[in-house]
């Protein structure tokens, strides 16, 4: 996966020095789709997790207020995660999440590469009810503009959620996420 994403920003810069004329960014909306690997953090509740990487996909729409601040609604659904529990039975579930965002730009190449951080905070589900709640989101990518409508990201999303156990206490457990995604900008 690491090596997918170095040659995707490899590509980028390659086709930024030769795309020189782009508009810049004044503002206005963006949507995207992405898929990417998520990996999830459980802080030792369970007593072991079987699949920790899986496949998953995230939605996103935002609105640029200036090329170097956005906002972004943000959508995302993992794949099924294997863990076995304390009654070493195997269970499996998935993450959701809907945050909402601020996103700090920096733009350069004339606008055409983009990098960014994101700091946001929404609500997070898993699948297995009880262990709904609150989730913060940080993050940083990189986008490149191919033309006015169309850009290409690569990011990394970091949610973090709590789990409170009436037995066994507070539990701090996150999900990792790595993603190429393709954006349309209006």
């Amino acid at each position: 996966m690491i090596r997918i994403l170095g040659l995707f920003l490899l590509s980028g810069l390659l086709f930024t020095t030769l795309n020189a004329e782009q508009k810049e960014r004044d503002g206005g909306p963006y949507i995207g789709v992405g898929y990417g690997m998520a990996s999830y953090n459980d802080d030792d509740y369970f007593d072991s997790v079987v699949d920790s990487n899986v496949a998953s996909y995230n939605l996103y729409a935002g609105a640029f207020i200036n090329k170097y601040l956005s906002v972004e609604l943000d959508y995302i659904k993992s794949g099924q995660f294997n863990v076995i529990d304390s009654t070493t039975s195997k269970t499996t579930f998935n993450y959701t999440s809907i945050t909402i965002g601020a996103l700090a730009h920096y733009p350069t190449f004339e606008d055409s590469l983009d990098f960014y951080a994101k700091f946001g905070a929404g609500q997070s589900y898993v699948s297995m009810s009880s262990y709904d709640g609150a989730a913060l989101v940080v993050g940083a990518g990189v986008s490149y503009r191919i033309d006015e409508t169309f850009a290409l990201r690569l990011a990394y999303d970091l949610y973090t959620f709590n789990y409170d156990s009436d037995s066994r206490g507070r539990f701090n457990m996150n999900m990792q996420y790595a993603y190429a995604a393709i954006e349309v900008q209006f």
